[in-house]
């Protein structure tokens, strides 16, 4: 009797935690433009959410995970590749892999043109009033067949003020549940409307002195002065606003 008295109270002991354990976790669903989002939690937390899309990727799903510190994305259409996100010296990083094979790598940095890192090749960006900066390395041939995974990788935004990974997720989380989020990736000039202006482009040499590129310094407002690089010299200076000097840059970039 005894035994089938233990029996019953460890019976309905695993019962409650098994209820518990079940209403632990939990779906969210929101419908978004061309898509919807759904976030799994468990006891609270996010865990993982995915983004199907409609006539935005035919029908694609953009699955995103969280494991061991890394985020992990993955895109329904290419399952060989793989976008990560971490942090490296507590500093947003992130990588585009397709077949094991590195693609594309962006580490934040903050700029300090009087140390830079060495053999790297920098982009800035103006962005909510302040200037970020990035590392990166690419190679391009690889990339066929690609684009909408690298339009994932290049325009989503990136969290260099955040510093944990949690903190990320849940960011990135919050702006795939905007209305707009599919259009601010996909939609191409919609897309163009939200990207950060550039500000510098630079190719730094074995010592971390700047060997060529452009850079915008802003001095008051959104006014500023530009410097171009060439053999690591500046062989033109002008002051220039942030407006007028998005055409000195593309310029710049087109005839490199």
């Amino acid at each position: 009797m005894r035994y089938l008295y233990c029996f019953f109270i460890l019976f309905c002991f695993n019962s409650k935690s098994f209820a518990q354990k079940q209403n632990a976790v939990k779906s969210e669903t929101k419908e978004i433009e061309s898509g919807r989002i759904t976030k799994q939690f468990t006891n609270g937390k996010l865990t993982s959410f995915t983004v199907d899309m409609a006539a935005v990727n035919y029908g694609n799903t953009l699955f995103f995970t969280k494991e061991d510190n890394i985020i992990n994305i993955k895109d329904g259409q290419k399952p060989d590749a793989l976008i990560r996100i971490y942090l490296k010296n507590k500093r947003y990083t992130t990588d585009l892999q397709y077949q094991n094979k590195e693609l594309m790598y962006i580490e934040s940095i903050d700029l300090d043109l009087n140390n830079l890192p060495p053999n790297s090749i920098i982009s800035s960006q103006y962005k909510d009033g302040k200037v970020e900066s990035i590392i990166s390395r690419a190679n391009p041939e690889d990339t066929r067949g690609l684009d909408k995974v690298l339009k994932l990788s290049w325009r989503m935004d990136k969290k260099t003020n955040l510093t944990d990974i949690d903190s990320i997720f849940n960011a990135l989380a919050d702006d795939f549940s905007q209305e707009d989020a599919l259009l601010k990736i996909y939609y191409g000039r919609y897309a163009e409307k939200f990207e950060p202006l550039p500000v510098a482009y630079l190719n730094t040499d074995n010592t971390g002195k700047i060997k060529k590129g452009i850079v915008w310094t802003e001095t008051s407002g959104q006014n500023g002065k530009y410097n171009i690089y060439s053999n690591g010299k500046v062989i033109k200076s002008a002051n220039q606003n942030l407006t007028d000097f998005q055409k000195t840059i593309m310029d710049y970039m087109e005839k490199m």
